[in-house]
């Protein structure tokens, strides 16, 4: 049973190109992974990325109308209020229309401010209330 020197170093040559091939396997492997998750947590940052800036886009659309709104609240308020004195005020027809127009910007600013802080206090109280 005698194996002859060649034949053994024949088997430990092809044992060593066996266990570089598999080095070499496992190397790439984990360079594929490592590959993987890096294309992963990129787009991950970029989904990230495009839902913050569709947030924003929303938050400034509704912002926007919120503003129109109450632009058309203001409006709507000063006719009436100055509708409202001049009926009152029907035997001093000498009003002034821009002071009128002033003090009905500063009531209708005052009472949004109000509304402002009771929400933001309803809101408070309601984060409070969740702890």
């Amino acid at each position: 049973m005698s194996i002859n020197f060649e034949s053994q170093m024949e088997f430990v040559r092809e044992r060593n190109r066996i266990k570089y091939e598999n080095k070499l396997m496992y190397e790439e492997d984990l360079f594929s992974q490592n590959s993987q998750r890096e294309f992963l947590r990129q787009r991950q940052l970029e989904i990230e990325r495009k839902n913050e800036e569709e947030a924003r886009r929303l938050e400034q659309i509704m912002i926007e109308e919120q503003i129109e709104n109450e632009r058309k609240e203001l409006k709507i308020f000063i006719d009436n209020y100055i509708i409202s004195r001049l009926n009152n005020n029907k035997r001093n027809l000498e009003l002034n229309i821009n002071h009128l127009r002033n003090e009905a910007e500063n009531l209708f600013y005052d009472r949004l401010l109000k509304k402002q802080q009771d929400e933001e206090y309803y809101r408070t109280i309601l984060q409070d209330s969740k702890k």
